[in-house]
């Protein structure tokens, strides 16, 4: 695909954690965001730059985006957000980045018993 999309209502905003999202940072593919605005996809685009956000069901934003990435200079646009992508994951989310991190947490769990 060229652009992955990750669909996130506001009842699920600290509920579900798209875990979609991680597999298409690590191919390289942009990503679209149908969410509200203080979710982690919104906090996970702004940290990487990995591609766009809309609010979930604005129809109208979402056809603007498309249509503009469609246009000459879309192509460019895909593929830098994607390349973002994916060097926001290897600096963000390499497997042993992440097991040292829930390590460190698991850790202050114990340390505060």
């Amino acid at each position: 695909a060229d652009i992955h999309l990750v669909s996130m209502g506001p009842a699920m905003v600290g509920c579900v954690h798209p875990c979609k999202a991680y597999g298409a940072l690590t191919l390289g593919r942009p990503l679209l965001v149908a969410s509200p605005a203080d979710s982690h996809m919104a906090d996970l685009l702004a940290s990487t730059g990995a591609g766009w956000r809309v609010d979930h069901g604005d129809v109208d934003a979402t056809v603007t985006l498309l249509e503009r990435l469609a246009g000459p200079e879309g192509r460019r646009e895909l593929e830098a957000r994607g390349d973002a992508g994916r060097a926001g994951h290897e600096a963000e989310f390499r497997a042993g980045q992440l097991r040292g991190r829930l390590a460190d947490a698991l850790e202050d769990l114990v340390r505060k018993d």
